[in-house]
């Protein structure tokens, strides 16, 4: 429900997506009705319902968008623009991809890049919140390290490439 509720608030610019909006806010009331007639709901605190059936949220930890920031990216390259667009389709990369198509850009070479930068920025957050992670939690490090190698440079490259990204802009 929260992606749903997200998508919301994404300008529509074509008739298929209004179709698709139109669609989502019906499913978005039926999940939400699903929600407050459960018995798990009624075990939820006064803010957590309330928090739940406004944004869909169950979060218990920071948003994203803090982490971002706490992490160092801020708004770099309009990441958390891109981050918005990914998150908000499910977690899926098809379902993004679709989305920036149907996005307004004034050039095809802004929606190629937006196209690049998504799929990069999702590599680099990854590896990023992975590495961040597993100092923190050994049984991850332990997982690490039964890895390939090839996938664990790759991870480690991406991770401190972010660092690298960061400092120079």
């Amino acid at each position: 429900m929260s992606s749903l509720i997200g998508r919301q608030k994404i300008k529509l610019v074509s008739n298929s997506a209004k179709e698709i909006h139109f669609n989502e806010k019906k499913q978005i009331e039926i999940i939400r009705s699903n929600i407050e007639k459960s018995a798990s709901f009624k075990e939820l605190t006064f803010k957590q319902q309330k928090d739940l059936i406004k944004r869909g949220d169950t979060r218990i930890f920071k948003p994203w968008i803090t982490l971002l920031d706490e992490m160092g990216f801020g708004n770099v390259f309009g990441i958390k623009d891109a981050y918005f667009i990914m998150s908000n389709h499910a977690h899926s990369e098809a379902i993004s991809i679709m989305q920036i198509n149907d996005s307004k850009f004034d050039t095809k070479y802004n929606k190629d890049r937006m196209l690049c930068y998504s799929v990069i920025f999702g590599m680099v957050f990854i590896s990023r919140i992975f590495v961040m992670q597993m100092e923190k939690y050994k049984v991850l490090e332990i997982k690490f390290h039964m890895l390939n190698r090839d996938l664990q440079d790759r991870i480690l490259t991406l991770e401190k490439a972010s660092y690298y990204n960061i400092e120079r802009l």
